[in-house]
Parts: C-alpha cells; sequence; structure tokens
C-alpha cells in the first residue's frame, strides 16, 4: 500500500489506513484458501488429519454425543469433528483423500476474511 508522505505525520489517519491494509490483506489472503469440515471416526484421526493441507494444524473436537458420553469417565472419543484452511487449488484432490481417509459429512465454505 503507498500513502502520501503527509499522512505519515498524521496518527489518526495513519489508524485508518492501517486498518484498510488489514482488511484488503484478509480478504486477499481469504480468496487463496476455502474452509473444509469434516468428521471421522477415531480410528482414521491420524490418516483426515495427514490427508488436511491446512494452514498450521486442523482444529479437532470430539463430537458432542461422545462429549456427553465422556462426561466424569476417563472414555475416549469414538468420532471428531475437523476443520481447516486448505489451499483452494488443492481443493478437489483434498476431497478425495479425506474421502479415502475415512472422512465423512465434508462440508466446504468460503471464508470472507483471513489473518494470520
Amino acid at each position: 500500500m503507498v500513502v502520501t508522505p503527509s499522512l505519515l505525520e498524521d496518527a489518526a489517519k495513519m489508524q485508518l489506513v492501517k486498518r484498510l491494509e488489514i482488511i484488503l490483506t484478509g480478504v486477499l489472503a481469504a480468496r487463496s484458501r476455502i474452509m473444509v469440515e469434516c468428521n471421522c471416526p477415531a480410528a482414521c484421526l491420524s490418516a483426515v488429519v495427514a490427508a488436511m493441507p491446512c494452514m498450521k494444524r486442523p482444529t479437532i473436537s470430539p463430537l458432542y454425543a461422545d462429549a456427553t458420553e465422556a462426561m466424569g469417565t476417563a472414555s475416549v472419543a469414538k468420532d471428531f469433528a475437523l476443520k481447516g484452511a486448505v489451499p483452494r487449488k488443492q481443493l478437489v484432490e483434498v476431497m478425495q483423500a479425506l474421502s479415502a481417509a475415512g472422512a465423512t459429512d465434508i462440508l466446504v465454505s468460503e471464508p470472507s476474511m483471513l489473518l494470520n
């Protein structure tokens, strides 16, 4: 982003410029990623995680029924939900790999903004 030298001297205007920069950067970053969510049984968890090339690591949560069954006990969740922002260009390959690894209920959605 290019700003005129006079803006550098005005703190309030520079704050607005920085906000605009964050918004524009976030929108542009979101264009290169697509959000993929899926479910999988515990037996397939490692394989499904390996098939999801997300930004850092996928978010993993036990499914609700398993969470309520496990309350107050030492039992282990049977099924998990995963979520990650994967490269848009790899979407078809990722969906095929997730399915082959044992993922079900695969959902794809568009992020509107992405900030690292």
